[in-house]
């Protein structure tokens, strides 16, 4: 009994500082978060060995190995880059984590958001230091510098941005989650500070979720009785209507800034190229190859890995992968999870549409939590 206490706490700690390298530093320069997933694995080989003799888990084996290995394998036939075609498949293989989560009990959902919690108070820390003077995201300092140096994310303020200041960690988007996580805990600490944070981040995809899901949450949670669900749902129509002047200059304004207008010529011309990639039939069906690149006509050079995700992963893995990797992400959508949940998890989906963040480490922290939260609520409903 005590090693099994033991081993579970090794474990927790293991995952905190797995977590915490994907959220601050998503490109992981020096490798660390595999010494850890590894560490993790490790210790926890009799699991996966008892898993899958059992035949349990086996749509976390099928996605977690069988997958990224048929991808490594195709990829490299297409491309003969093997390299790049092991650091193209791997996040995929991320999701085994999930086995040791559900087999020791560990509330990864506490693990993630904590972690989430600590990057969200970061942000808008970063931005108040800015406003009362005592610290200039637009300076070259020290900590900036590591910043960018560690590939952590972008950081700045312009009237180019669409919310002034952009502090945008690459796992931001995943904020959208953690302000679930605080309303459905009835914390409005974390709320605020989530909704504060989702808005520094100065993305044009995560201010406009963030505005679907509380109006949502506003019109079906805060308010119970159907019938006034109905009359506020009328009302804010009503208050649209007569401000529609007002809250259009506002869309407007947001999607017109220069950074905003010049990221959506980027991306138009990348459409554009992706297209051409895509009506080759072999591309179409079985990929180009993980980390081959393409003719990106915003930018007239030659790129992989840009912000139209879904489409670059569909010119790089094929229809074949493409459709069943699909069909995983969406897959708790269409079970029994709160309609909230299943917003914010849409509402992650859209802002991967428009930036790199449909295959990746960070991606896989969102669908291990959903997975997670699968079988959390199935355990739960059996306990009753």
């Amino acid at each position: 009994m005590v090693m099994s206490i033991g081993k579970k706490s090794v474990l927790i700690y293991t995952l905190y500082i797995y977590v915490f390298i994907c959220v601050f530093f998503p490109l992981d320069p020096y490798n660390v978060k595999f010494l850890f997933f590894g560490f993790f694995c490790l210790i926890s080989f009799r699991d996966f060995a008892n898993d899958f003799a059992s035949g349990k888990n086996g749509i976390i084996f099928l996605m977690g190995i069988i997958f990224p290995l048929m991808l490594f394998i195709i990829s490299s036939i297409n491309n003969g880059k093997y390299a790049q075609s092991i650091s193209g498949a791997y996040p995929a293989v991320l999701i085994i984590l999930l086995i040791p989560i559900f087999k020791w009990n560990i509330d990864y959902e506490k693990i993630l958001c904590n972690v989430l919690l600590l990057e969200a108070v970061i942000t808008i820390l970063i931005a108040v230091l800015d406003v009362l003077g005592l610290f200039n995201v637009n300076s070259e300092t020290g900590f900036r510098a590591f910043y960018y140096r560690m590939g952590m994310g972008y950081m700045g303020k312009s009237q180019a941005y669409s919310s002034y200041y952009r502090i945008f960690f690459k796992s931001s988007p995943l904020f959208i989650y953690l302000l679930d996580y605080g309303w459905k805990k009835k914390n409005k600490w974390i709320v605020v500070v989530s909704t504060i944070a989702l808005f520094f981040s100065g993305t044009r995809a995560n201010v406009l979720v963030t505005f679907g899901y509380l109006g949502y949450r506003f019109v079906f949670n805060v308010v119970k009785n159907k019938r006034n669900q109905i009359l506020l749902a009328l009302l804010m129509s009503l208050v649209t209507v007569i401000f529609f002047g007002r809250i259009w200059d506002i869309i407007v304004n947001m999607m017109t800034t220069i950074g905003s207008v010049a990221s959506d010529s980027v991306r138009s011309g990348q459409f554009r190229g992706l297209l051409e990639e895509l009506k080759k039939p072999s591309t179409l069906l079985l990929g180009a190859g993980l980390g081959t690149e393409f003719m990106d006509y915003g930018r007239m050079m030659y790129m992989t890995g840009v912000e139209l995700s879904y489409l670059d992963l569909l010119r790089q893995i094929g229809i074949i992968f493409f459709i069943p990797f699909l069909a995983f992400v969406m897959y708790p959508l269409f079970k029994d999870l709160s309609k909230c949940t299943k917003i914010a998890h849409l509402g992650y989906m859209f802002i991967a549409f428009t930036n790199p963040l449909f295959y990746t480490s960070t991606a896989f922290l969102a669908y291990t939590y959903m997975y997670y939260l699968l079988e959390k609520n199935k355990t739960d409903t059996l306990r009753r």
